[in-house]
């Protein structure tokens, strides 16, 4: 476990996507143009018509070191109840959940996720030294810590 603090900057950056525009893709525009080095996506809601993520797929029972990702494409009319995750060194790793009909998802977002109507998002700008590294064990997985 690793605990990293930072400051609260008052910077929320309110976002606005219009239809057609990639969600991910639009996301990481905004973190470049604003310069956004940490943060937290503290909303995210809207609708979609298309949404690619993934999920982790380790078996049964779960074995981390063999675990693979399982990437799911949906079509539709897309309600998106979630967006929220960590900016880390301006690289943003972001979890969504939707609706489809009666069924819900939910999994890590992917580029190829597209507005339908509109889609909204804050991100709160922090001032904490976070990176992203590969674990030091032989499963080799990103993980924030300290700079």
């Amino acid at each position: 476990m690793e605990i990293i603090k930072g400051r609260v900057e008052n910077d929320i950056i309110i976002i606005r996507l219009d239809p057609e525009e990639d969600l991910l893709n639009g996301l990481n525009k905004i973190i470049k143009e604003e310069n956004i080095k940490s943060g937290v996506v503290i909303s995210g809601v809207g609708s979609l018509k298309k949404c690619r993520f993934h999920q982790v797929d380790a078996g049964n029972p779960p074995v981390l070191i063999g675990r693979k990702q399982k990437f799911i494409e949906i079509s539709g009319s897309i309600e998106v109840s979630s967006l929220q995750g960590v900016i880390a060194d301006g690289e943003p790793h972001l979890h969504i959940t939707i609706g489809e009909g009666d069924k819900t998802y939910s999994g890590h977002l992917e580029t190829g996720s597209i507005v339908f109507i509109l889609f909204e998002l804050v991100i709160l700008r922090i001032n904490a030294p976070v990176k992203r590294f590969l674990s030091d064990g032989p499963e080799k997985i990103k993980q924030i810590k300290n700079k």
